[in-house]
């Protein structure tokens, strides 16, 4: 495949460390890189020291993130990682992407089992992302190239993932074989102002195609005397990226009082509810799924809202109903944020009544432990 044939727009660039700005961690620090990816032309964020703490990231989940590439910098095991001031996060925090999203990551295991969703690479992957430099196993900080560096490739033409590793005879080699590549090792993340950019033509017709906004369109003529049309509406907007008419389709079919309709929009809903951070209108469409669309995505979405704004829920329905809705396989993770809203909302120890109801019912031996401990801590 020839590389210009792979080129997508990628100019907007995040950087996340969750290490201290001082002794070796200080060689990973992403505010000078950041800089330097403005002067290149990029779209850049970075976040460090307070603004890169378990709130701040939790709060970054609002919605899709934006980011074409994030550079992200942690430590921790296949099921954890941290971020500043030594917080812990795990894989249902894993944010949701806009985009497809390349990413390096300075994390000792991240990718350990790279197929199973429920560690931190595995979720990554899961999201979307298509381009990923991380670690197998532990191969120590020095193994990994720090952000600065990796600019300085890219901003060279280097493509992505050879721009995340060590070459022979540079660097530490020491651990560097644990350090993997998971995309096509074509991709260049260049400059802005050192694209090319070709003229726009207009694609051939394909025989047989139809075009998905003339589709798009005559679903939507179609909401108003026919509300059942809205989930097909909805549908096809999301794929055409019209969030924001997707979102208004939905509540055109909420307010028509036609059950049937609004069951059969809800579960194509979320998705468009979520990236506009409409909580309200995410909450009632999450609330019409039945229990078995309720899946890891449709979760982690009413988490990722919720999170964030749980200091101002005080509507007793509400707290309640997310308390039923914590996330397997690690059920306190969800519940240890949520005990002390149980409590203000529901009365003392309803939190613990909460834990209690869910170490009744849980069969693995971890989770148990972990549950427990909220009992002892609380």
């Amino acid at each position: 495949m020839a590389m210009s044939s792979i080129f997508l727009d990628r100019r907007n660039i995040w950087m996340f460390s969750g290490y201290a700005k001082q002794g070796q961690w200080n060689v990973y620090e992403v505010s000078k890189p950041a800089g330097r990816l403005a002067e290149l032309g990029y779209a850049s964020l970075f976040f460090e020291t307070g603004d890169a703490d378990l709130a701040s990231w939790l709060r970054l989940l609002r919605g899709a993130i934006p980011a074409d590439v994030l550079f992200m910098n942690s430590h921790g095991s296949p099921r954890l990682f941290h971020v500043s001031g030594n917080q812990r996060a795990y894989p249902q925090d894993i944010p949701f992407s806009e985009k497809p999203l390349a990413l390096q990551m300075v994390h000792s295991f991240s990718l350990k089992q790279p197929a199973a969703p429920d560690t931190v690479g595995g979720r990554f992957l899961d999201r979307g992302v298509y381009a990923y430099v991380g670690s197998v196993d532990e191969p120590y900080l020095a193994a990994f190239i720090p952000p600065a560096l990796a600019v300085e490739r890219l901003a060279a033409g280097v493509p992505f993932l050879l721009a995340g590793r060590y070459w022979p005879g540079g660097g530490n080699m020491n651990g560097v074989w644990k350090i993997t590549a998971i995309g096509d090792p074509f991709m260049q993340a260049i400059p802005p102002r050192m694209r090319v950019v070709k003229p726009a033509v207009d694609a051939p017709a394909i025989e047989g195609g139809v075009d998905l906004l003339d589709l798009a369109k005559a679903a939507m003529g179609t909401v108003k005397t026919d509300p059942m049309a809205g989930a097909e509406a909805i549908r096809l907007l999301e794929l055409l990226g019209r969030d924001e008419l997707a979102v208004q389709i939905w509540k055109n079919i909420e307010s028509s009082d036609d059950e049937s309709a609004i069951a059969a929009a809800a579960p194509g809903a979320l998705g468009p509810l979520f990236r506009e951070k409409d909580w309200p209108e995410f909450l009632d469409a999450y609330r019409r799924l039945s229990r078995e669309s309720r899946g890891r995505d449709a979760r982690d979405m009413l988490w990722h809202l919720a999170t964030p704004r749980l200091n101002g829920i005080s509507d007793p329905d509400t707290i309640a109903f997310l308390s039923g809705q914590v996330r397997s396989p690690m059920p306190a993770v969800d519940l240890e944020r949520l005990m002390p809203h149980l409590d203000r909302v529901l009365g003392g120890g309803a939190g613990r009544a909460a834990v209690q109801r869910y170490l009744e019912d849980e069969p693995n031996a971890s989770a148990r432990k972990a549950l427990q401990a909220l009992l002892v801590r609380r």
